[in-house]
């Protein structure tokens, strides 16, 4: 899991793609360049020679901060961040302390907004259902979330107890069982 390759498109508003590339550019020592394409790509190359882009996508529905409320904003706060090929253990401390700084900056995602995760399926082998089961599963996050809430525990009669927490622990794990797939699909 910790070596296995993957990509990450994070969609967010509240800040303009200019605006997420001069941060990204800032954070990560890199420089942008406008691609000037239908997307109006920004392109931040960073010193390991890695791309990450910023570029337009039509589902955000655009957003921006004034003066303490959201209102709606210009094609310009359309953001998504498509990562280079990255790894686990060589990156995700990177793209969790980038996410931070966009947030920082006035980025948020609102109901329009989601993340698409690409997994390198190179280790896996399509066709023979569940060959390594130590692979089927892939942890891509893992969080806290802080929440305070109610819950049951085990002890006591009937399992009534009450106990107070304050936070979720999340974890999003892909399932990535291989089935056989007709020649003819």
């Amino acid at each position: 899991m910790l070596t296995t390759r993957f990509g990450i498109e994070v969609e967010l508003t509240g800040i303009t793609r200019k605006q997420a590339a001069k941060t990204a550019a800032a954070f990560l020592g890199g420089r942008v360049e406008s691609s000037g394409d239908y997307y109006d790509t920004q392109k931040v190359i960073a010193p390991d020679g890695r791309i990450w882009k910023f570029m337009s996508d039509g589902s955000i529905r655009t957003q921006k901060k004034e003066n303490g409320r959201i209102v709606a904003a210009g094609r310009e706060y359309s953001v998504e961040l498509v990562s280079p090929i990255l790894t686990y253990r060589e990156d995700i401390e990177t793209l969790q302390e980038l996410i931070r700084r966009l947030r920082k900056a006035g980025g948020f995602a609102n109901t329009s907004c989601g993340i698409h995760i690409h997994i390198d399926g190179a280790d896996h082998t399509c066709g023979v259902r569940n060959r390594n089961m130590s692979r089927r599963y892939v942890e891509v996050l893992n969080y806290q979330y802080s929440a305070k809430y109610a819950s049951f525990t085990t002890n006591g009669k009937d399992y009534r107890n009450k106990v107070l927490n304050d936070k979720i622990e999340v974890s999003i794990v892909l399932d990535l069982e291989w089935i056989d797939t007709p020649s003819d699909f």
